[in-house]
């Protein structure tokens, strides 16, 4: 969500969503549980969770990951207190549970829209037979691993490159790398006298068969 709204003006006209908690793994530290002394040292406030938004979000993690989601802020009852005065008490909400809410910036919805991560040098689904150079705009994975724009790839077998962007934006492209082997000067050698020994057993057969036959006609 963006930080564009009117602080002083929230609740006007607002957008409602209905989502679904996922995996506390993505947000369980966002949850501070010990005494601090600095704000600086605070992993995060209040209790937060990650939500996927029905209508907003896809369903298909591989397209936007849990840790990419939002984190959204609770709203308690007046009877849960501030915490003044050690008054407060602690949300019970868990992965999977079903909550709704209002969108703060209200003032600045979000439209989805996509904005391509222009990579170049591979396309999905498609066999190269040299290595390639991968380009692109976002944050680059290949195979899991991070890859910076500009690299090379010559491992031979199949790749899958993610590009992250914006919002929670992925884009997936898998490729092949087939290329020959290059050989070494022994493998050379070792292949151009076994070429050799069949011109040379050619050759023989040759002369051998053509003597018999010689033999065969002569009176």
């Amino acid at each position: 969500m963006t930080n564009n709204f009117d602080s002083q003006r929230i609740g006007d006209d607002p957008r409602w969503w209905t989502g679904i908690i996922v995996g506390d793994a993505v947000w369980k530290g966002n949850q501070e549980s010990q005494k601090w002394s600095v704000v600086d040292q605070l992993s995060g406030w209040g209790s937060r969770y990650k939500v996927r938004i029905v209508g907003k979000h896809t369903q298909d993690k591989t397209k936007l990951p849990d840790d990419r989601l939002e984190l959204c802020e609770v709203l308690y009852p007046v009877t849960a207190g501030t915490g003044h005065a050690a008054s407060y008490q602690t949300s019970n909400l868990r992965n999977g549970s079903v909550v709704f809410g209002i969108y703060k910036d209200n003032y600045a919805y979000e439209i989805p829209f996509k904005i391509t991560a222009r990579i170049d040098g591979v396309e999905h689904l498609k066999t190269y037979n040299e290595s390639v150079v991968i380009t692109y705009q976002g944050e680059g994975y290949l195979n899991n691993e991070f890859l910076e724009s500009g690299s090379e790839v010559s491992e031979n077998g199949t790749h899958t490159l993610k590009v992250f962007g914006e919002g929670g934006y992925l884009e997936l492209v898998t490729f092949k790398i087939e290329t020959e082997p290059t050989l070494s000067t022994g493998d050379w050698i070792e292949r151009s006298l076994l070429g050799g020994s069949f011109c040379l057993a050619g050759w023989f057969f040759i002369r051998e068969f053509r003597r018999f036959r010689k033999r065969s006609t002569t009176p």
